[in-house]
């Protein structure tokens, strides 16, 4: 647990956390983000990138390349990101396709000091 206030996004800053809740690892990929290329995010595990310059809002298209095919497969899609924003998606599905699901998360520290949960 941070015991100093967390980084927030600031305008014309996104931010992205991944997680993957699924049994394999993925590659992740989102295109025209370079700081988003061949990200290697293990089953259970997250990804995060806190500084994606983002001066007005976008949408990107993502790739998700599976560690196992044969077990989970891949995936693509597309995702929106806009700035002063921090995002959470995670990665869902079944042996029949994964896709990312998206939420706005809250990363500030909450008033009373105890943890969010996710």
């Amino acid at each position: 647990m941070q015991k100093t206030y967390p980084v927030l996004p600031e305008p014309g800053i996104a931010q992205v956390r991944v997680f993957n809740v699924m049994q394999c690892g993925y590659t992740f990929n989102v295109a025209n983000i370079p700081q988003i290329e061949n990200e290697f995010i293990n089953s259970m595990q997250m990804f995060t990138e806190k500084q994606i310059s983002m001066p007005e809002a976008a949408t990107f298209s993502y790739t998700l390349e599976s560690e196992d095919v044969a077990l989970c497969p891949n995936g693509q899609g597309t995702l929106r990101l806009s700035g002063n924003t921090a995002w959470s998606f995670y990665i869902h599905g079944d042996i029949n396709g994964v896709a990312l699901q998206d939420y706005e998360d809250d990363v500030s520290k909450p008033r009373r000091g105890n943890p969010h949960l996710r």
